[in-house]
């Protein structure tokens, strides 16, 4: 009877040691497929995160294209005059020069030459080109006095309108 006892112990412990072993062997499998995930969590959390800063991106350079959208020479001319009429110049001659993309902007600069009573008058239409919700750059002014052929100034001027670029432009140079 000892010998059964011995005997039944014996294959009781065989069935415990290999219950332990399959326990350990499905826990660590388990366990390595639980660290697998939670790093596959991790960099799926880096990734939205990333994907989020993108779309808050996205946003911004939505807003800045609304604000500096691209014209056409006709509409920047058409303005220039407008802004020339209302601060009480005229326009001799208003000639578009070569527009520079960059990888950012689109600059279009136009040479611009009117005829003014006084400074004040020049000033105005520089003050109302630089204040519109359009955005322009007055880069150069030269006011010259023309004596006994015309009455008043007259001034030459580099007016560069600044729009976005749209993507896929590349730097070039493009004339009108």
């Amino acid at each position: 009877m000892a010998r059964e006892i011995d005997k039944n112990t014996i294959i009781n412990l065989g069935f415990v040691l290999i219950g332990i072993i399959i326990s350990v062997y499905i826990y660590n499998q388990n366990t390595k497929e639980i660290k697998s995930l939670e790093f596959n969590q991790e960099q799926e959390k880096k990734r939205n995160a990333a994907l989020l800063g993108i779309s808050e991106l996205e946003k911004r350079i939505d807003v800045y294209k609304r604000l500096l959208p691209k014209k056409e020479a006709s509409a920047i001319i058409n303005e220039l005059t407008s802004f020339a009429q209302s601060a009480g110049v005229q326009v001799v001659s208003v000639r578009p020069s070569e527009e520079k993309i960059t990888s950012y902007c689109v600059l279009s600069p136009f040479d611009v030459v009117i005829n003014a009573l006084d400074y004040h008058a020049v000033g105005r239409f520089v003050s109302s080109i630089e204040s519109s919700k359009d955005v322009y750059l007055v880069d150069n002014v030269n006011i010259r006095n023309e004596g006994q052929r015309t009455k008043g100034l007259v001034a030459n001027l580099k007016v560069t309108s600044v729009a976005l670029a749209e993507q896929g432009q590349n730097e070039e140079k493009k004339p009108y």
